[in-house]
């Protein structure tokens, strides 16, 4: 599930790249989202205190990742490695 905020523009900057690339790349893999606006009461679920979040759950086990740069590393770690080579 990405939690996200309308007025954060890491947030939107990255729904963007999820509704442009991700979305036709990934096939059939499920992501929920999560609007700090629409959806307020979500956030108190996981302790989201800021926005992109990432939270996954693998084989039982709650992952939340609030790292801007690990969030876009989810879903695109080739964008991450361009940018720490300085392209």
């Amino acid at each position: 599930m990405l939690y996200y905020s309308k007025w954060d523009p890491r947030s939107m900057e990255l729904l963007e790249y999820i509704n442009s690339e991700w979305v036709s790349r990934e096939g059939d893999e499920t992501l929920y989202i999560a609007s700090s606006w629409d959806l307020p009461h979500s956030f108190v679920a996981f302790r989201v205190t800021q926005v992109p979040c990432l939270v996954r759950s693998i084989k039982g086990r709650i992952m939340k990742e609030d790292y801007f740069s690990r969030v876009q590393n989810f879903f695109n770690p080739r964008l991450l490695a361009r940018k720490n080579r300085g392209s």
